[in-house]
């Protein structure tokens, strides 16, 4: 979730409005993307270790 408040294209900002608006499906999505972008970048992470090591 911090990482959505630094950055990440601009979901903090859509997260917290979605929070101070009562928006919560709109929350729930942000937040499944927000899942979704983090693991994605993890398996790539994972992924470019192994093959540079």
């Amino acid at each position: 979730m911090i990482l959505g408040y630094v950055g990440a294209g601009g979901l903090g900002q859509q997260i917290q409005i979605a929070i101070s608006l009562f928006l919560e499906h709109r929350l729930l999505t942000l937040l499944l993307a927000l899942y979704l972008i983090v693991t994605v970048v993890d398996y790539l992470s994972a992924y470019l270790r192994g093959r540079l090591i």
